[in-house]
């Protein structure tokens, strides 16, 4: 679940890069909830509180899909075509450093390196 603290987190931020696993995780959550709520009749006492955290998730999930597309080196708003958002969750990102940050994927890998160094 560390992928929905780390987009929770950054809950309106726009700038920078997310990686694909991340993203797609976060945005097949938002999805599965939509497809859900369609099959909740209208007087049952879930509609409303899976109602509230498809609003609370709009936001975050909006600026994912910006930093995602930022990672494969598009504009955020490329995100308002219908279906590339599912298109992002299988092109990988841009390897190094874009226009709109470093690569997430290298920031991982050179954390990851740091911890075995120190364990050595």
């Amino acid at each position: 679940m560390e992928w929905f603290k780390e987009c929770m987190k950054k809950y309106a931020v726009f700038k920078g890069r997310t990686d694909k696993k991340t993203f797609t995780n976060f945005y097949l959550l938002a999805l599965s909830l939509n497809i859900i709520i369609q099959f909740i009749p209208e007087d049952n006492y879930l509609l409303l509180p899976f109602g509230i955290f498809l609003l609370v998730i709009f936001i975050p999930r909006l600026a994912v899909s910006w930093r995602r597309a930022h990672d494969v080196g598009r504009s955020g708003w490329y995100t308002l075509i219908p279906f590339y958002n599912i298109m992002l969750m299988f092109k990988d990102g841009d390897k190094g450093e874009n226009e709109y940050g470093s690569d997430p994927l290298n920031n991982l890998t050179e954390i990851e390196d740091l911890g075995k160094t120190e364990i050595e």
